[in-house]
């Protein structure tokens, strides 16, 4: 009975450590991969972002250089809205046109589908999410000397209609710098308003770009709206920094155009002693 046992045990043990062999794989060897997808608008500017990798173990590792297609609604030849190639991270977005535009203007959710299976090494993957067309809008206004960045957030409704969202949270911040700001809930009306603190940090102009998002996955995607004011103290160092740049840009053109000239100068020459 002892010496069964002891036969037997090797089998149990081959049983619990070959499935963990075998993870993210099938059986015909290819690997299980994991999609996610993200839906980003930023001002008039929408996008949807890729995320391609497989897991072994706790580590997530990146599946690169394969090609993931967007379809809205179905995976139809209708319903292709565009591809990528996931790059080295195993990332990748695809910007949505006026194709995007026109097939989504009357839906009131619309769904945005990931897939990959032209990949040998995959199992075929498809994932999607569903997304409430939403605006947001940013102004910015002077009001008694003070300034103030409004945001306004509305979606449309199964009529067709756009209507205000209150309840929402909005988050600010300055562009370029990426200083944080406090943020705003919006109101009955969907508005968000913040009184910006004084003496920001703008660009060697003293312009500064303020950034309203809304983050809202499961409903809305990401939401940005950006909006530029002269309210900032301008920046010395980024002035001197871009001059810098362009000198440098120029010089760098200057140089090839010289060496060229330089080479072709002494390809002639070589020639002519021939």
């Amino acid at each position: 009975m002892k010496y069964s046992i002891k036969l037997l045990l090797p089998l149990f043990l081959l049983a619990f450590v070959c499935p963990s062999l075998s993870f993210g794989q099938d059986s015909t060897g290819k690997q299980k991969p994991i999609l996610t997808v993200r839906y980003v608008k930023e001002d008039s500017l929408s996008k949807v972002y890729f995320k391609l990798y497989t897991k072994v173990g706790n580590e997530k590792v990146p599946v690169r250089f394969t090609v993931v297609n967007l379809f809205l609604k179905e995976e139809s030849k209708w319903g292709m809205m565009g591809n990528i190639t996931t790059d080295t991270f195993g990332e990748g977005a695809v910007p949505l046109h006026d194709r995007f535009a026109k097939a989504s203007s009357s839906m009131n959710e619309f769904h945005l589908f990931g897939s990959a299976k032209d990949d040998p090494r995959l199992e075929w993957v498809q994932t999607w999410i569903a997304v409430k067309p939403a605006t947001l809008t940013l102004t910015l206004y002077q009001q008694d000397s003070v300034n103030y960045a409004k945001a306004v957030l509305k979606e449309r409704d199964s009529t067709g209609a756009w209507i205000a969202v209150p309840g929402v949270n909005v988050g600010f911040s300055v562009r370029k710098y990426y200083t944080m700001l406090p943020s705003a809930t919006t109101g009955e009306n969907g508005e968000a308003i913040l009184q910006l603190p004084p003496g920001l940090k703008g660009d060697s102009e003293g312009n500064v770009t303020i950034a309203a998002t809304v983050d809202a996955t499961n409903r809305y995607g990401t939401l940005i709206a950006t909006a530029k004011q002269p309210w900032g103290v301008a920046d010395v160092q980024a002035s001197l920094l871009e001059k810098l740049v362009s000198i440098s840009l120029i010089a760098g053109v200057w140089c090839v155009i010289i060496y060229l000239i330089i080479k072709l100068f002494r390809r002639k020459t070589v020639a002519q002693n021939m």
